[in-house]
């Protein structure tokens, strides 16, 4: 992956956890499993790069 990526992945992961506490705020269960797997592989993709 290229390198300067990295900047639009770390934000994409801050969204993503947004998006989390935004569903579980109104009570989306589902659509919370859904972002936490999407955080999940942001978040291996980002310690792959380390």
């Amino acid at each position: 992956m290229d390198p300067k990526q990295r900047p639009r992945l770390a934000e994409i992961i801050h969204n993503l956890s947004d998006r989390i506490e935004e569903a579980h705020m109104n009570g989306r269960l589902g659509e919370v499993e859904g972002l936490q797997v999407s955080l999940a592989a942001a978040k291996e993709k980002l310690r792959a790069w380390k």
